[in-house]
């Protein structure tokens, strides 16, 4: 819970990262590159503006088993391609120097129907959900990650077709 809220890392994660890295283990840790805590103060701030929004207009709900309600975001927006991206930037930057990020459901999850007039997409479905938003976070984390290293990756989960080139 508390997606997507990763940082500060708990003391000692930096260093555990570069131990594993020494003894030739590559590391890449977790991230959930769909939802957004719906519990945070800072999603009902400013998140709640970005999640997928259903005919009503409320935020689609989504939970996993731990109690925590959770909004998937809608992928076209500036605020939620930049959170991820921030946090994947972040891990593989200097702060902590993973090796990769699995950015978890991107590929596993199904679109949602957004039917949020603001978002600036066509309402409901269409490709919006791929090209007009996670292909270009991919592509840009791609080349930003290639300008730190060319051996630093992202993952996501399954194997959908729409996400095999990114």
């Amino acid at each position: 819970v508390n997606y997507p809220h990763y940082f500060p890392a708990k003391p000692g994660f930096a260093e555990g990262v570069h131990e594993l890295q020494a003894a030739g283990v590559r590391v890449m840790p977790y991230i959930n590159g769909r939802l957004w805590d719906t519990a945070l103060e800072d999603f009902k701030a400013t998140g709640i503006a970005a999640a997928t929004k259903d005919e009503q207009g409320n935020p689609y709900m989504e939970e996993y088993g731990s109690g925590a309600k959770l909004a998937p975001m809608c992928p076209t927006q500036g605020l939620w391609r930049d959170t991820v991206r921030g946090i994947v930037l972040r891990l593989c930057g200097p702060e902590v120097g993973v090796d990769g990020v699995y950015i978890d459901q991107i590929a596993a999850a199904g679109p949602r129907l957004c039917y949020d007039k603001s978002h600036g997409h066509p309402l409901a479905g269409g490709h919006w959900w791929t090209d007009g938003g996670y292909w270009p976070l991919l592509a840009q984390l791609r080349k930003e990650l290639h300008e730190l290293s060319a051996e630093k990756m992202i993952t996501t989960e399954c194997n959908a077709e729409p996400y095999a080139n990114l």
